[in-house]
C-alpha cells in the first residue's frame, strides 16, 4: 500500500469563471466557405484603422510607414530599433524605428509598441500574439472574430472584415506579380585573415569618407578578397546579382570623345593607378 500527497484539486477561483466558446450561431454572419485571413478595424491613436492584419504566427506588431505618415507622426518621434525583422524568407528587413501608441479594442485600451517599416503591403498594421495576450483574447479566422472580456468585465467580440481581407488578398497578389524577381546570394562564410582584411578596407574607406553604412540586405552583395604579388590583400565586391538584375545601358559614354581628344599631343597615355601599385 502506497501512500502520497492528497491529489490536486482543480482551481475553482475566478480565473476560470469566464468560458469562451464558439457555435454553429458565430457562423450565421460568415460566407462559406472561406479561407480569409482575420482582418479587422482598431482604433489607434484618434484614427479608426482599416485593414489590420491579426496574424497569430507574429510575435511584433508591425506598422507600415504610409500610414505612419498618415498618422501626422514624424520621424523624430521614432525610437531606434537595433534588431531586424525576419520574414518567411528568411530576408532580414530593418525598421525605421519603433513607437508606442494607444490601441482600442472595445472597451479595452492598450499601450502597443509597433515597428514601423517601409515596405510594400496590402494591410496597414499587422498585430501579433504580444497584442492578443494582452488583450487575453482567443481569435479564431473560421468564425471571423476575436473574443475577450472587455473593461467592464462582459464578454465582447471583434469581428472580422471578409470584403477587407479578400481585397487585401488580391492587392497582394497583384503587389507580388509586377515586382521584379531578384536573385538574393547568401552570405558567405569568409576566414579569419578575409574578415580581418575586409574590415581593415572597409574602416580605411569610412575614415576617407569615400563610402558610408546603409542598410540594405535584399541587395547584398559578398565581398572577393585576392592576394597580390607583394603579399597585400585586394577587396572587391561581387555585384554580379545586382548587374544581372538592372536593366542594360547601350548608350556609348557622353564624354568619350572629349576624352579622346584630349590624350592628342602627347607621346604618352598612362592608366597606371600609382595609389594602389597596380593597373
Amino acid at each position: 500500500m502506497l501512500v502520497g500527497p492528497e491529489p490536486k484539486r482543480p482551481r475553482t477561483d475566478d480565473g476560470s469563471k469566464w468560458t469562451i466558446t464558439f457555435t454553429e450561431k458565430d457562423l450565421d454572419r460568415i460566407q462559406l466557405p472561406h479561407n480569409d485571413a482575420l482582418v479587422v478595424t482598431l482604433r489607434i491613436k484618434t484614427f479608426n484603422i482599416r485593414c489590420v492584419l491579426v496574424d497569430q504566427g507574429s510575435s511584433t506588431e508591425v506598422m507600415y510607414y504610409s500610414l505612419f505618415k498618415d498618422l501626422k507622426l514624424s520621424d523624430t518621434d521614432l525610437r531606434p530599433s537595433k534588431v531586424p525583422l525576419i520574414g518567411f524568407n528568411g530576408a532580414p528587413v530593418w525598421p525605421f524605428g519603433m513607437i508606442t501608441l494607444l490601441v482600442h479594442a472595445g472597451s479595452v485600451v492598450l499601450d502597443m509598441e509597433f515597428v514601423v517599416v517601409n515596405v510594400p503591403s496590402p494591410y496597414n498594421v499587422i498585430v501579433g500574439r504580444t497584442w492578443l495576450h494582452k488583450l487575453k483574447a482567443i481569435a479564431s479566422t473560421y468564425h471571423q472574430v476575436i473574443c475577450f472580456i472587455g473593461a467592464n468585465g462582459r464578454h465582447e467580440d471583434l469581428y472580422g472584415d471578409q470584403s477587407a481581407a479578400k481585397i487585401c488578398y488580391v492587392n497582394a497578389v497583384r503587389s507580388s506579380k509586377q515586382t521584379s524577381q531578384v536573385n538574393l546570394l547568401r552570405p558567405r562564410q569568409s576566414s579569419l585573415i578575409h574578415s580581418e582584411a575586409v574590415i581593415e578596407e572597409v574602416n580605411r574607406l569610412l575614415n576617407a569618407k569615400a563610402i558610408r553604412e546603409e542598410q540594405y540586405p535584399r541587395w547584398l552583395a559578398n565581398t572577393v578578397v585576392v592576394k597580390k604579388k607583394k603579399g597585400k590583400w585586394r577587396v572587391c565586391v561581387d555585384y554580379s546579382n545586382l548587374n544581372d538584375t538592372c536593366l542594360k545601358d547601350f548608350f556609348p559614354l557622353p564624354r568619350i570623345d572629349q576624352l579622346i581628344d584630349a590624350t592628342a599631343g602627347h607621346d604618352r597615355l598612362s592608366f597606371m593607378d600609382t595609389y594602389r601599385g597596380y593597373h
